[in-house]
């Protein structure tokens, strides 16, 4: 008799089941998401890194064969990586001297970023001015989300770097 009254206790079976249906999709943009985060961070440092240690290279006292506008870009672009998801040739490069006195001296064109044109063999720290002069370089890279998310267009980000040094020497 006393069975009767006791509640019926109801079948949990599919519970977990439902739980994990809907945190699942939340847990896997998470994890993806950071995993793409430590993707662009990485990336950025290699711009970084890159940029600092290509112009440090041409202004080292004693550094001489590391002076022309091509130099210095080859050289950046090879400091720059490779790392994930990231050609090196892709790393767009604005290479100038800005001297003390007067206007700065661009390498290449603003909209190219290519080691083109005739002043792919101009010095840039010294040229026998007397000048003190410093380099400064722009480097950027275009980078995508290599995860990517559902039902959404992958964003782009446009990763930058500048690093400016005093040249050291002169001719």
């Amino acid at each position: 008799m006393i069975a009767r009254f006791r509640p019926k206790r109801r079948s949990e079976d599919g519970a977990a089941a439902v739980e994990l249906a809907l945190v699942l999709p939340i847990l896997l943009l998470l994890v993806f998401g950071i995993i793409s985060f430590g993707i662009i961070f990485a990336q950025q440092l290699a711009v970084n890194n890159g940029v600092r240690q290509g112009v440090r290279s041409a202004v080292v006292a004693g550094n001489i064969t590391q002076q022309t506008c091509g130099q210095v870009l080859s050289s950046i672009q090879s400091a720059s990586g490779p790392t994930i998801g990231m050609s090196t040739g892709d790393v767009k490069v604005q290479v100038q001297r800005v001297p003390s006195t007067g206007p700065p001296f661009n390498c290449f064109t603003a909209a190219t970023k290519t080691a083109t044109g005739a002043n792919i063999n101009k010095r840039v720290c010294a040229e026998g001015t007397g000048v003190e002069a410093s380099i400064k370089a722009t480097s950027e890279y275009e980078t995508k989300l290599l995860t990517g998310l559902p039902f959404m267009t992958s964003p782009t980000f446009t990763l930058t770097a500048t690093a400016v040094y005093r040249c050291e020497f002169s001719s």
